[in-house]
């Protein structure tokens, strides 16, 4: 089966998991940047989709893609059009913090 398969299938899946309602607000907008080995880089419309995304559903993102790719895990990269999704942000931090008056 080749990405693009994969990809399209592991959305199947989580559609089925989550329900059409979540899927759709969550997902119709997600794409398949990259495959590098067990590295999956995932396009996300904005840096708050990507968070949002991760703190949510990241461990049903991995245990649907790592079995389909033949893996027990995968580790999984969120990408906006301008930049990977910034993991301070588990932290509350924000980017380039600091107080404005």
């Amino acid at each position: 089966m080749n990405v693009s398969a994969i990809w399209n299938q592991s959305l199947k899946v989580i559609e089925e998991k989550i329900g059409t309602q979540a899927f759709d607000t969550w997902f119709r907008s997600v794409s398949l940047d990259s495959v590098n080995g067990k590295e999956i880089t995932l396009r996300v419309p904005n840096r708050f989709f990507g968070q949002w995304l991760r703190e949510h559903y990241q461990d049903v993102l991995r245990d649907v893609l790592g079995p389909l790719m033949g893996y027990d895990t995968v580790d999984i990269q969120w990408k906006t059009d301008d930049a990977h999704v910034d993991e301070s942000a588990d932290n509350g931090e924000e980017e380039g913090g600091g107080q404005s008056s």
